[in-house]
C-alpha cells in the first residue's frame, strides 16, 4: 500500500549530550503527560542504500524538504538477520511516514554477495519498493543503537529515546561487512512522534526538554563521518 503525507505524522528529534541524562530522566518524571514505558527496549539495525551518486544523502544535507530513503531493517542482536522490512522512509517538511515491506529468509550476511542478497529482495518486494530498489542500488552502511519507548498516558505522543549508536561501511565490500565498525558519534537522540491532528498538544510536548532540536539523520551523520 502507498501510502501519502496524509498519512504522515510530526517526528521532532532533539540532540543529548550524555552528560545531561539525568536532566532527562527527571524531565520525564516531572513531565504533565506522564510519558510510561510502553514497550520493551531493543537494538535497531538498519541497513541503508542509496544511489551509485548518493542522491538520498546529497538531499538530506542540502535540506531539501522531499527526501526519502530506503533501508532493511530488524531488531535484535544478530547482524545477520533471517527476517526482516524493507521500508521507504519519506519526509515532507516535518511530516514522516513510511511504506513497508516484510522480507524473509534472508541468505547469511556472512557468506553471500551483496548481488544475490539484492536479487533476493528484489524478489521479495512489491513492484513499488522494487522500482525504489532499482534506484537506490547501493548498500551504503548498516546502523544500530539501543532504543527505549515512552508513550503519555493520554496516548497521544510517543517518546523514544537512542542510544550505542554504532555503524559499518558497506560501500567497498563485495559482502556484507559485519565485523569492522566504523567511528562514528554517539549522541543520545530523543524523538517524539504524534499525528497531525495532535499537533498543538505534541509541539508542547517539547517544553523545558534540556535538549536541542535537530534535524538529526543517523544515516547522514554515519555516512558524512565514514567520507571526511
Amino acid at each position: 500500500m502507498q501510502l501519502s503525507v496524509d498519512d504522515g505524522r510530526f517526528e521532532r528529534k532533539f540532540v543529548v549530550n550524555e552528560s545531561r541524562w539525568t536532566e532527562i530522566i527527571l524531565w520525564m518524571q516531572n513531565h504533565p503527560l506522564k510519558f510510561n514505558r510502553s514497550y520493551a527496549s531493543r537494538m535497531i539495525n538498519s541497513l541503508y542504500f542509496d544511489s551509485i551518486d548518493y542522491e538520498a544523502y546529497n538531499l538530506n544535507v542540502s535540506g531539501i524538504s522531499r527526501r526519502s530513503k530506503l533501508r532493511l531493517r530488524w531488531y535484535g542482536e544478530e547482524l545477520s538477520p533471517t527476517d526482516a522490512n524493507m521500508e521507504l522512509k519519506l519526509r515532507r517538511n516535518e511530516l514522516g511516514w513510511k511504506i513497508s515491506n516484510k522480507v524473509s529468509n534472508l541468505p547469511s550476511f556472512s557468506s553471500t554477495l551483496w548481488h544475490d542478497i539484492a536479487c533476493h529482495l528484489g524478489r521479495s518486494l512489491d513492484p513499488y519498493l522494487g522500482t525504489m530498489m532499482a534506484t537506490y542500488s547501493r548498500p551504503v552502511l548498516i546502523c544500530r543503537y539501543h532504543r527505549e519507548y515512552f508513550e503519555s498516558t493520554c496516548r497521544r505522543v510517543r517518546l523514544t529515546i537512542d542510544t550505542q549508536h554504532s555503524a559499518l561501511d558497506q560501500r567497498f565490500t563485495m559482502q556484507p561487512n559485519i565485523q569492522v565498525f566504523a567511528v562514528v558519534p554517539s549522541p543520545v537522540i530523543i524523538e517524539l512522534k504524534y499525528p497531525k491532528h495532535d499537533r498543538k498538544i505534541g509541539d508542547n510536548a517539547a517544553y523545558n526538554l534540556p535538549a536541542r532540536g535537530s534535524r538529526h539523520s543517523k544515516y547522514v551523520v554515519s555516512l558524512y563521518n565514514m567520507i571526511s
